[in-house]
């Protein structure tokens, strides 16, 4: 990370509080020896998950529009939980690990765009990235990616936290994590498009949070959120090539607008609202 993208990240987080370079982390993590894993967080305190996915939209938002940063790698590991050292607050999600980090021009594209750059150098991973980036290794990385591997962020937490609790079928859910963490591609794409497909009840998820009300209806809109983005942008499509003298949009641009930080913060007010 360069000083001026330290610069950028300062400025245009500086009202967030949880944005971090992987550098900073590591070196939190042996002064400060309360600095939670993710998933210990969601482990005691699960209506955190809603928190962390609000916080880290927030992150990534003002990283891309205020700093034009583009996270390289949103995983379990990327998110750490930093507790207050003020007794005003009790802490916030920290986002790390910027050292994949891509920096934008200012009209948002890649300085290094990611088509040019081999398949095995595309960052990220696999576990939790987008199932476009997966599928088109030459698929230049975008906002909506990120957003989107935020969302196998929050079904592997939903899954994982209390994956040592009495009565919890950890078969099933290994059944189905093992294939994420596969070195075969096409398989991890089958699995993810198998898991968006599924009901919310079909959904490997143990008794403590799929009876959450609040954290089952919000996980259950954002699966089938992603689930029908690709199908809504098919419809923006056939709207503007119907309309002569309309410019088409490209894919991406389209997902840009649909799978958005606005849309991310309003299905967390609805799940708010049954809390």
């Amino acid at each position: 990370m360069t000083g001026s993208i330290h610069e950028r990240i300062s400025t245009s987080t500086s009202e967030l509080g949880h944005v971090n370079d992987a550098r900073v982390a590591k070196r939190l993590r042996v002064v400060r020896p309360r600095y939670v894993p993710l998933l210990h967080r969601i482990r005691e305190h699960p209506v955190d998950l809603l928190t962390m996915v609000e916080q880290v939209t927030d992150c990534l938002d003002a990283l891309f529009h205020g700093a034009h940063i583009l996270h390289g790698d949103i995983s379990v590991n990327s998110i750490v939980w930093s507790p207050s050292e003020s007794a005003s607050s009790e802490g916030n999600f920290v986002l790390c690990d910027l050292d994949t980090a891509l920096d934008l021009d200012q009209d948002g594209s890649a300085t290094v765009h990611v088509a040019t750059t081999p398949r095995w150098h595309r960052t990220g991973t696999l576990p939790f990235l987008a199932i476009e980036l997966i599928k088109g290794p030459e698929t230049p990385h975008r906002l909506h990616h990120n957003y989107e591997s935020l969302f196998w962020v929050v079904l592997w937490c939903a899954m994982k936290a209390d994956y040592h609790a009495a009565g919890t079928d950890r078969a099933v859910i290994d059944k189905s994590l093992n294939k994420w963490e596969s070195i075969r591609p096409r398989d991890i794409v089958s699995e993810k498009t198998k898991v968006l497909a599924m009901t919310w009840e079909e959904l490997p998820i143990p008794k403590r949070f799929k009876e959450s009300s609040h954290i089952s209806d919000f996980v259950d809109n954002f699966r089938t959120f992603i689930h029908e983005a690709p199908g809504k942008v098919n419809t923006v499509l056939r709207k503007q090539r119907s309309r002569s003298g309309i410019a088409v949009q490209d894919r991406s641009e389209i997902l840009d607008t649909i799978v958005c930080k606005e849309r991310i913060r309003a299905m967390l007010k609805e799940a708010a609202e049954l809390a």
